[in-house]
Protein backbone atom coordinates (compact mmCIF):
# COMPACT_ATOMS: atom_id res chain seq x y z
CA UNK A 1 0.00 0.00 0.00
CA UNK A 2 2.55 2.61 0.51
CA UNK A 3 4.77 1.55 -2.46
CA UNK A 4 1.55 2.21 -4.23
CA UNK A 5 1.15 5.53 -2.50
CA UNK A 6 4.15 6.45 -3.26
CA UNK A 7 3.95 5.57 -7.14
CA UNK A 8 0.84 7.51 -6.99
CA UNK A 9 2.63 11.02 -5.29
CA UNK A 10 5.75 10.54 -8.20
CA UNK A 11 3.45 9.83 -10.58
CA UNK A 12 0.82 13.13 -9.54
CA UNK A 13 4.40 15.12 -9.46
CA UNK A 14 5.91 14.38 -12.72
CA UNK A 15 2.12 14.75 -14.28
CA UNK A 16 2.32 18.42 -12.18
CA UNK A 17 6.03 18.77 -13.18
CA UNK A 18 4.76 18.51 -16.54
CA UNK A 19 2.20 20.68 -16.93
CA UNK A 20 3.93 23.31 -14.82
CA UNK A 21 6.79 22.62 -17.76
CA UNK A 22 4.14 23.30 -20.50
CA UNK A 23 2.00 26.40 -18.65
CA UNK A 24 5.38 28.01 -17.72
CA UNK A 25 6.65 27.69 -21.87
CA UNK A 26 3.11 28.66 -23.26
CA UNK A 27 3.50 31.45 -20.72
CA UNK A 28 6.93 32.40 -21.76
CA UNK A 29 5.80 32.25 -25.44
CA UNK A 30 2.38 34.25 -24.80
CA UNK A 31 4.74 36.68 -23.06
CA UNK A 32 7.27 37.33 -25.71
CA UNK A 33 4.35 37.53 -28.32
CA UNK A 34 2.80 40.14 -26.40
CA UNK A 35 6.06 42.00 -25.76
CA UNK A 36 6.63 41.57 -29.71
CA UNK A 37 3.36 43.36 -30.53
CA UNK A 38 3.67 45.63 -27.34
CA UNK A 39 7.32 47.01 -29.17
CA UNK A 40 5.51 47.00 -32.82
CA UNK A 41 2.86 49.14 -31.42
CA UNK A 42 5.36 51.75 -29.32
CA UNK A 43 6.60 52.61 -32.27
CA UNK A 44 5.40 56.00 -33.46
CA UNK A 45 4.97 58.32 -37.06
CA UNK A 46 7.90 59.70 -36.03
CA UNK A 47 9.90 56.82 -36.00
CA UNK A 48 8.90 56.31 -38.94
CA UNK A 49 9.64 59.55 -40.40
CA UNK A 50 12.88 59.21 -38.72
CA UNK A 51 14.07 56.01 -40.31
CA UNK A 52 12.34 56.99 -43.66
CA UNK A 53 15.16 60.04 -43.20
CA UNK A 54 18.42 58.00 -42.58
CA UNK A 55 16.80 55.67 -45.45
CA UNK A 56 16.46 58.50 -48.38
CA UNK A 57 20.15 60.29 -46.70
CA UNK A 58 21.44 57.02 -47.15
CA UNK A 59 20.30 56.48 -50.93
CA UNK A 60 21.77 59.80 -51.54
CA UNK A 61 25.24 58.79 -50.41
CA UNK A 62 25.18 55.51 -52.08
CA UNK A 63 24.50 57.54 -55.28
CA UNK A 64 27.39 60.18 -54.47
CA UNK A 65 30.04 57.13 -54.65
CA UNK A 66 28.33 55.17 -57.26
CA UNK A 67 27.63 58.39 -60.29
CA UNK A 68 31.56 58.99 -61.04
CA UNK A 69 32.12 55.83 -62.01
CA UNK A 70 28.58 56.21 -64.26
CA UNK A 71 30.34 59.57 -65.57
CA UNK A 72 33.44 57.66 -66.63
CA UNK A 73 31.68 54.92 -68.48
CA UNK A 74 29.40 57.19 -70.15
CA UNK A 75 30.56 57.34 -74.29
CA UNK A 76 28.82 60.62 -75.03
CA UNK A 77 30.63 63.99 -73.63
CA UNK A 78 27.02 64.94 -73.32
CA UNK A 79 26.12 62.11 -70.79
CA UNK A 80 29.26 62.47 -68.96
CA UNK A 81 28.43 65.76 -68.34
CA UNK A 82 24.54 65.29 -67.17
CA UNK A 83 25.90 62.44 -64.85
CA UNK A 84 28.30 65.10 -62.99
CA UNK A 85 25.62 67.75 -63.02
CA UNK A 86 23.58 65.25 -61.33
CA UNK A 87 25.98 64.32 -58.91
CA UNK A 88 26.21 68.04 -57.92
CA UNK A 89 22.67 67.85 -57.38
CA UNK A 90 22.65 64.87 -55.00
CA UNK A 91 25.60 66.41 -53.15
CA UNK A 92 23.20 69.21 -51.97
CA UNK A 93 20.54 66.72 -51.77
CA UNK A 94 22.35 65.30 -49.24
CA UNK A 95 23.61 68.59 -47.64
CA UNK A 96 19.84 69.73 -47.06
CA UNK A 97 19.03 66.48 -46.13
CA UNK A 98 22.12 67.15 -42.95
CA UNK A 99 20.36 70.58 -42.09
CA UNK A 100 17.33 68.55 -42.05
CA UNK A 101 18.94 66.38 -39.29
CA UNK A 102 20.36 69.19 -37.69
CA UNK A 103 16.80 70.93 -37.27
CA UNK A 104 15.65 67.94 -35.29
CA UNK A 105 18.84 67.64 -33.43
CA UNK A 106 19.64 64.27 -34.60
CA UNK A 107 23.05 63.04 -36.16
CA UNK A 108 22.96 62.64 -39.21
CA UNK A 109 22.60 59.12 -39.49
CA UNK A 110 22.42 57.07 -42.99
CA UNK A 111 20.71 53.82 -43.13
CA UNK A 112 21.68 51.10 -45.91
CA UNK A 113 18.79 51.49 -48.68
CA UNK A 114 18.95 48.44 -50.37
CA UNK A 115 16.24 49.84 -53.66
CA UNK A 116 19.27 52.10 -54.52
CA UNK A 117 21.77 49.45 -53.75
CA UNK A 118 19.93 47.43 -56.05
CA UNK A 119 19.81 50.23 -59.00
CA UNK A 120 23.47 50.49 -58.60
CA UNK A 121 24.39 47.33 -59.01
CA UNK A 122 22.64 46.82 -62.40
CA UNK A 123 24.11 49.86 -63.60
CA UNK A 124 27.47 48.22 -62.70
CA UNK A 125 26.85 45.23 -64.74
CA UNK A 126 25.39 47.74 -67.30
CA UNK A 127 28.83 48.43 -67.61
CA UNK A 128 30.55 45.43 -67.18
CA UNK A 129 27.60 43.63 -69.86
CA UNK A 130 28.17 46.27 -72.38
CA UNK A 131 31.08 47.65 -74.66
CA UNK A 132 31.81 51.49 -74.57
CA UNK A 133 29.12 53.33 -77.04
CA UNK A 134 25.82 54.67 -77.71
CA UNK A 135 24.28 51.10 -76.47
CA UNK A 136 25.98 51.39 -73.38
CA UNK A 137 25.24 55.17 -73.42
CA UNK A 138 21.35 54.03 -73.96
CA UNK A 139 20.95 51.35 -71.07
CA UNK A 140 22.86 53.75 -68.63
CA UNK A 141 20.17 56.32 -69.10
CA UNK A 142 17.27 54.13 -68.82
CA UNK A 143 19.12 53.32 -65.32
CA UNK A 144 19.21 56.87 -64.15
CA UNK A 145 15.39 56.92 -65.20
CA UNK A 146 14.56 53.89 -63.07
CA UNK A 147 16.60 56.01 -60.02
CA UNK A 148 15.28 59.12 -60.32
CA UNK A 149 11.45 57.14 -60.11
CA UNK A 150 12.86 55.37 -57.04
CA UNK A 151 13.93 58.69 -55.70
CA UNK A 152 10.55 60.16 -56.18
CA UNK A 153 9.01 57.30 -54.67
CA UNK A 154 10.77 57.58 -51.82
CA UNK A 155 10.27 61.07 -51.26
CA UNK A 156 6.76 61.12 -51.61
CA UNK A 157 6.62 58.38 -49.11
CA UNK A 158 8.16 60.50 -46.63
CA UNK A 159 6.44 63.41 -47.36
CA UNK A 160 3.00 61.22 -46.52
CA UNK A 161 4.86 59.99 -43.26
CA UNK A 162 5.38 63.60 -42.45
CA UNK A 163 2.05 64.57 -42.86
CA UNK A 164 0.50 61.34 -40.93
CA UNK A 165 -2.24 62.13 -38.54
CA UNK A 166 -0.25 62.78 -35.05
CA UNK A 167 2.96 63.15 -36.65
CA UNK A 168 4.95 65.19 -34.22
CA UNK A 169 5.90 68.51 -35.19
CA UNK A 170 9.52 69.43 -34.54
CA UNK A 171 10.66 73.14 -34.11
CA UNK A 172 12.97 74.98 -35.25
CA UNK A 173 13.59 76.49 -38.96
CA UNK A 174 12.28 75.58 -41.52
CA UNK A 175 13.74 76.95 -44.70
Amino acid sequence: MIKESTQELTQSDTEKEKKGKSTLSAGLKSNSKKSAKKENTEKTIKDVFEEELKDIYGAEKQLIEALPKMAEAAFSEELKEAILDHLEQTKEHAQRIELVFEMLEMPAEEKKCEAMEGLIEEGNNIIEEFESGNVRDCALIIGAQKNRTLRNSELRKFMRTRRSPGHVRYRGNTR
